[in-house]
């Protein structure tokens, strides 16, 4: 538990200020929704769109 907390401590202000986190915080070959596809323009954060 411990450990998931200091991820977190670590990889939630990224998040908010919309930015990658460091890249030791991701696992290894995962890919996630966000970042997948071209940025769309007038999404928070520069989000990027999978399947909508």
């Amino acid at each position: 538990m411990q450990q998931a907390l200091e991820v977190a401590r670590r990889w939630l202000p990224a998040f908010l200020e919309g930015r990658r986190a460091d890249e030791e915080l991701y696992a290894d070959e995962v890919t996630t929704w966000h970042n997948i596809g071209p940025p769309q323009p007038g999404l928070p954060y520069g989000s990027r769109s999978a399947w909508w």
